[in-house]
């Protein structure tokens, strides 16, 4: 499995803020973010007025991994299908981010070809938050 990404904490941010002599939102988030775990200023000033409780959330990363994982099964088929399998991965995991980047758009590229071509216009539907919902072929 992988390993969570970094990601900074209200705890993290409490211990910059009570270690700066005049603290800022904006000081803290930048200590943060040097130190590898990005966050916006307004995250802390949140988290601050929300006295430092303790948030459950996950990466944005993590997050759209876990939502790759539910729809695998749809579009393969097969019930226990996952993203990767492990001799994909331990390939994929052998090969330099400029070569990952360029099967990725790759593959993203094949993905919408084929989509584009199999489906017809009024099987794509479009959502959009707080409107109804549009056929693509009507935006």
């Amino acid at each position: 499995m992988h390993k969570p990404l970094p990601m900074a904490t209200p705890e993290m941010a409490r211990a910059v803020w009570e270690s700066q002599e005049a603290p800022s939102a904006r000081s803290v988030a930048r200590a943060l973010t040097q130190s590898g775990r990005p966050v916006h200023f307004t995250t802390i000033n949140r988290w601050r007025t929300r006295s430092w409780r303790p948030v459950m959330h996950q990466h944005s990363l993590d997050r759209a991994r876990r939502a790759l994982a539910t729809v695998v099964p749809l579009f393969t088929g097969n019930p226990i299908a996952t993203a990767l399998a492990s001799s994909e991965r331990s390939k994929l995991e052998k090969m330099s981010d400029r070569e990952l980047m360029m099967a990725a758009v790759r593959e993203l590229a094949l993905s919408h070809i084929y989509f584009v071509a199999t489906c017809k216009p009024t099987q794509v539907i479009w959502f959009l938050p707080g409107r109804r919902t549009l056929p693509l072929w009507s935006r």
